[in-house]
Protein backbone atom coordinates (compact mmCIF):
# COMPACT_ATOMS: atom_id res chain seq x y z
CA UNK A 1 0.00 0.00 0.00
CA UNK A 2 1.46 3.38 -0.95
CA UNK A 3 2.48 5.50 2.02
CA UNK A 4 -0.36 8.33 2.99
CA UNK A 5 -3.45 5.68 1.70
CA UNK A 6 -5.58 4.26 3.49
CA UNK A 7 -7.29 0.70 3.08
CA UNK A 8 -9.60 -1.44 4.80
CA UNK A 9 -8.91 -3.74 7.08
CA UNK A 10 -9.44 -7.27 5.98
CA UNK A 11 -12.40 -9.91 7.30
CA UNK A 12 -14.21 -6.46 8.41
CA UNK A 13 -17.59 -5.10 6.36
CA UNK A 14 -16.61 -2.24 4.01
CA UNK A 15 -16.03 1.43 5.53
CA UNK A 16 -16.37 -0.39 9.27
CA UNK A 17 -12.44 0.10 9.70
CA UNK A 18 -9.69 1.84 8.07
CA UNK A 19 -5.73 1.45 8.11
CA UNK A 20 -3.54 4.30 7.87
CA UNK A 21 0.25 4.75 7.25
CA UNK A 22 1.74 8.34 7.45
CA UNK A 23 4.36 9.23 4.92
CA UNK A 24 7.58 8.61 6.45
CA UNK A 25 6.24 6.65 9.31
CA UNK A 26 8.01 3.34 9.15
CA UNK A 27 6.41 0.63 10.97
CA UNK A 28 2.75 -1.32 10.90
CA UNK A 29 -0.22 1.10 10.59
CA UNK A 30 -2.52 1.90 12.83
CA UNK A 31 -6.84 1.14 12.65
CA UNK A 32 -9.46 2.87 13.90
CA UNK A 33 -12.49 1.16 14.29
CA UNK A 34 -16.00 2.83 15.01
CA UNK A 35 -18.06 -0.07 14.78
CA UNK A 36 -21.74 0.10 13.44
CA UNK A 37 -21.01 3.53 12.59
CA UNK A 38 -18.83 3.09 9.71
CA UNK A 39 -15.46 5.21 9.02
CA UNK A 40 -13.80 7.46 11.00
CA UNK A 41 -10.98 9.22 9.75
CA UNK A 42 -8.26 9.90 11.79
CA UNK A 43 -7.58 13.65 10.55
CA UNK A 44 -11.17 14.55 11.77
CA UNK A 45 -10.30 12.90 15.02
CA UNK A 46 -6.85 15.21 15.38
CA UNK A 47 -8.86 17.80 14.42
CA UNK A 48 -11.52 17.60 17.33
CA UNK A 49 -8.66 17.54 19.50
CA UNK A 50 -7.14 20.63 18.26
CA UNK A 51 -10.50 22.55 18.20
CA UNK A 52 -11.45 21.67 21.97
CA UNK A 53 -7.32 21.95 22.86
CA UNK A 54 -8.02 25.89 21.51
CA UNK A 55 -11.17 26.88 23.13
CA UNK A 56 -10.15 25.66 25.87
CA UNK A 57 -7.00 27.50 25.90
CA UNK A 58 -8.68 31.02 25.01
CA UNK A 59 -11.05 30.69 27.63
CA UNK A 60 -7.61 30.23 30.08
CA UNK A 61 -6.65 33.57 28.82
CA UNK A 62 -10.00 35.10 28.75
CA UNK A 63 -10.40 34.30 32.64
CA UNK A 64 -6.85 35.06 33.27
CA UNK A 65 -7.30 38.42 31.52
CA UNK A 66 -10.23 39.43 33.43
CA UNK A 67 -8.77 38.21 36.95
CA UNK A 68 -5.64 40.16 36.31
CA UNK A 69 -7.69 43.37 35.00
CA UNK A 70 -9.68 43.01 38.25
CA UNK A 71 -7.33 42.87 40.52
CA UNK A 72 -6.09 46.01 38.94
CA UNK A 73 -9.03 47.93 39.07
CA UNK A 74 -9.54 46.70 42.63
CA UNK A 75 -6.32 47.88 44.38
CA UNK A 76 -6.29 51.43 42.42
CA UNK A 77 -6.66 54.18 43.99
CA UNK A 78 -10.72 55.66 43.78
CA UNK A 79 -11.19 57.92 40.52
CA UNK A 80 -11.41 61.40 40.60
CA UNK A 81 -15.33 61.74 41.12
CA UNK A 82 -15.85 64.57 43.77
CA UNK A 83 -18.48 67.01 42.11
CA UNK A 84 -15.50 69.48 41.95
CA UNK A 85 -13.50 66.75 40.13
CA UNK A 86 -11.23 67.10 42.95
CA UNK A 87 -10.21 63.02 43.60
CA UNK A 88 -12.58 61.98 45.99
CA UNK A 89 -15.93 60.54 47.09
CA UNK A 90 -18.99 62.35 46.22
CA UNK A 91 -18.38 65.78 47.95
CA UNK A 92 -15.50 64.84 50.31
CA UNK A 93 -12.31 64.99 48.99
CA UNK A 94 -9.44 62.03 49.52
CA UNK A 95 -5.50 62.64 49.93
CA UNK A 96 -5.52 61.25 46.57
CA UNK A 97 -4.09 63.13 43.06
CA UNK A 98 -3.99 61.67 39.80
CA UNK A 99 -1.19 60.43 38.49
CA UNK A 100 1.38 62.35 36.12
CA UNK A 101 -0.09 62.93 32.72
CA UNK A 102 -3.49 61.80 33.59
CA UNK A 103 -6.76 63.62 32.47
CA UNK A 104 -9.70 62.91 33.26
CA UNK A 105 -13.18 64.58 32.11
CA UNK A 106 -16.81 64.07 33.84
CA UNK A 107 -20.07 65.01 32.90
CA UNK A 108 -22.52 65.13 35.86
CA UNK A 109 -25.86 66.32 37.08
CA UNK A 110 -26.59 66.94 40.83
CA UNK A 111 -29.92 68.11 41.50
CA UNK A 112 -31.61 69.74 39.12
CA UNK A 113 -27.95 71.30 37.32
CA UNK A 114 -25.97 69.39 34.56
CA UNK A 115 -22.25 70.53 34.48
CA UNK A 116 -18.65 69.10 33.59
CA UNK A 117 -15.53 68.54 35.33
CA UNK A 118 -12.00 68.53 34.09
CA UNK A 119 -8.86 67.70 35.91
CA UNK A 120 -5.33 66.92 35.11
CA UNK A 121 -2.93 65.20 37.28
CA UNK A 122 1.20 66.52 37.54
CA UNK A 123 4.40 65.89 39.02
CA UNK A 124 2.44 62.50 40.81
CA UNK A 125 1.55 64.39 43.78
CA UNK A 126 -0.71 67.85 42.36
CA UNK A 127 -4.02 67.91 40.51
CA UNK A 128 -5.63 71.15 38.65
CA UNK A 129 -9.41 70.88 37.85
CA UNK A 130 -12.14 73.17 37.02
CA UNK A 131 -15.77 72.36 36.76
CA UNK A 132 -19.18 74.55 35.82
CA UNK A 133 -20.60 72.72 39.21
CA UNK A 134 -19.05 74.20 42.62
CA UNK A 135 -18.44 77.59 41.29
CA UNK A 136 -18.38 81.13 43.29
CA UNK A 137 -21.23 83.41 43.45
CA UNK A 138 -20.03 85.25 40.61
CA UNK A 139 -17.49 83.11 38.66
CA UNK A 140 -18.90 80.87 35.82
CA UNK A 141 -15.92 78.32 36.40
CA UNK A 142 -15.11 76.96 39.62
CA UNK A 143 -10.98 75.96 40.19
CA UNK A 144 -9.58 73.02 42.00
CA UNK A 145 -5.84 72.44 43.31
CA UNK A 146 -4.97 70.10 45.64
CA UNK A 147 -1.14 68.41 46.50
CA UNK A 148 0.10 65.40 48.60
CA UNK A 149 1.82 66.64 51.34
CA UNK A 150 3.12 62.87 52.54
CA UNK A 151 1.86 59.58 50.49
CA UNK A 152 -0.06 56.73 52.33
CA UNK A 153 2.80 54.36 53.70
CA UNK A 154 2.21 51.48 56.43
CA UNK A 155 1.41 52.88 59.50
CA UNK A 156 1.41 56.49 58.04
CA UNK A 157 -1.90 57.68 56.59
CA UNK A 158 -1.88 60.23 53.05
CA UNK A 159 -2.35 63.79 53.90
CA UNK A 160 -3.29 66.47 51.32
CA UNK A 161 -4.37 69.91 51.29
CA UNK A 162 -6.92 71.37 48.88
CA UNK A 163 -7.51 74.78 47.66
CA UNK A 164 -10.95 75.17 45.85
CA UNK A 165 -13.36 78.00 44.51
CA UNK A 166 -15.69 78.03 47.91
CA UNK A 167 -13.25 76.18 50.05
CA UNK A 168 -9.87 74.60 51.45
CA UNK A 169 -9.49 72.13 53.06
CA UNK A 170 -6.83 69.19 54.79
CA UNK A 171 -7.73 65.45 54.42
CA UNK A 172 -6.57 62.72 55.37
CA UNK A 173 -6.51 59.01 53.67
CA UNK A 174 -5.97 55.58 54.99
CA UNK A 175 -5.92 51.56 54.14
CA UNK A 176 -7.69 49.83 56.94
CA UNK A 177 -8.67 46.44 55.37
CA UNK A 178 -8.55 45.43 51.72
CA UNK A 179 -10.74 47.48 49.99
CA UNK A 180 -11.50 49.38 52.81
CA UNK A 181 -10.13 53.21 53.38
CA UNK A 182 -11.19 56.11 55.42
CA UNK A 183 -10.88 59.97 54.32
CA UNK A 184 -11.27 62.69 57.38
CA UNK A 185 -10.45 66.37 57.22
CA UNK A 186 -11.14 69.91 58.32
CA UNK A 187 -12.70 72.19 55.74
CA UNK A 188 -13.18 75.98 55.68
CA UNK A 189 -15.97 77.54 53.49
CA UNK A 190 -18.63 75.84 51.58
CA UNK A 191 -17.93 72.38 53.86
CA UNK A 192 -17.08 74.32 56.70
CA UNK A 193 -15.99 72.41 59.73
CA UNK A 194 -14.86 68.48 60.13
CA UNK A 195 -16.10 65.65 56.92
CA UNK A 196 -15.39 62.09 57.09
CA UNK A 197 -15.90 59.14 54.88
CA UNK A 198 -15.43 55.34 53.43
CA UNK A 199 -14.93 53.34 50.55
CA UNK A 200 -15.28 49.75 50.04
CA UNK A 201 -14.43 48.23 46.80
CA UNK A 202 -15.98 44.93 46.21
CA UNK A 203 -14.45 42.11 43.93
CA UNK A 204 -16.60 41.03 41.06
CA UNK A 205 -15.58 38.18 39.29
CA UNK A 206 -17.33 35.31 39.64
CA UNK A 207 -16.21 32.02 40.10
CA UNK A 208 -16.89 31.00 35.86
CA UNK A 209 -15.18 34.01 35.01
CA UNK A 210 -17.82 36.61 34.49
CA UNK A 211 -16.90 40.22 34.96
CA UNK A 212 -18.63 42.63 36.47
CA UNK A 213 -17.44 46.28 36.83
CA UNK A 214 -15.59 46.87 39.57
CA UNK A 215 -17.88 48.58 42.15
CA UNK A 216 -16.97 50.91 44.99
CA UNK A 217 -19.07 51.96 47.76
CA UNK A 218 -19.14 54.89 49.20
CA UNK A 219 -20.15 56.85 52.57
CA UNK A 220 -19.69 60.50 53.91
CA UNK A 221 -20.61 62.89 56.67
CA UNK A 222 -20.58 66.34 56.06
CA UNK A 223 -21.43 69.45 57.57
CA UNK A 224 -23.83 69.69 55.48
CA UNK A 225 -25.63 66.03 55.94
CA UNK A 226 -24.77 62.58 55.10
CA UNK A 227 -23.78 60.89 51.09
CA UNK A 228 -23.95 58.13 49.74
CA UNK A 229 -23.16 56.48 46.15
CA UNK A 230 -21.58 53.53 44.26
CA UNK A 231 -18.64 54.19 41.56
CA UNK A 232 -18.19 51.44 39.00
CA UNK A 233 -15.20 51.44 36.92
CA UNK A 234 -15.62 49.51 33.91
CA UNK A 235 -11.81 49.67 32.46
CA UNK A 236 -9.32 52.13 33.52
CA UNK A 237 -10.89 54.64 30.91
CA UNK A 238 -14.79 54.32 31.67
CA UNK A 239 -16.16 54.60 34.81
CA UNK A 240 -19.77 55.87 36.24
CA UNK A 241 -21.30 56.81 39.78
CA UNK A 242 -24.30 57.39 41.20
CA UNK A 243 -25.49 58.87 44.72
CA UNK A 244 -27.86 60.91 46.83
CA UNK A 245 -26.10 63.73 48.71
CA UNK A 246 -28.10 64.42 51.97
CA UNK A 247 -29.97 61.24 51.17
CA UNK A 248 -32.30 62.70 48.98
CA UNK A 249 -30.92 64.40 45.88
CA UNK A 250 -29.91 62.52 42.78
CA UNK A 251 -26.52 62.88 41.49
CA UNK A 252 -24.64 60.88 38.89
CA UNK A 253 -21.77 61.40 36.76
CA UNK A 254 -19.99 59.37 33.70
CA UNK A 255 -16.03 59.63 33.61
CA UNK A 256 -13.39 58.97 31.04
CA UNK A 257 -9.66 59.20 31.68
CA UNK A 258 -6.97 59.50 29.65
CA UNK A 259 -2.72 59.64 29.90
CA UNK A 260 -0.59 61.69 27.96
Amino acid sequence: MPEGKRENLPNTPTGAAIRVRGRGCPGPPFAVRAPGTGTLEVSNVLQTIRSRFEFAAAEAIALAAVVLLSQFLLHSTVAAGTISGASGLIEVPSADVLADGAFEATVRFAGDKVGLSATYGAFDSMEVAVNTLRTGKDEAIGIVLKGVVYEETGPRPAVAIGLETGQSYAVLSKRIAPGVRLHAGYGIGRMQGLFAGFTYSLSTVSARGAAAPVTTLLGELTPNGVNVGARMVFSPVFAADIGLLDLREATAGLSVRLMF
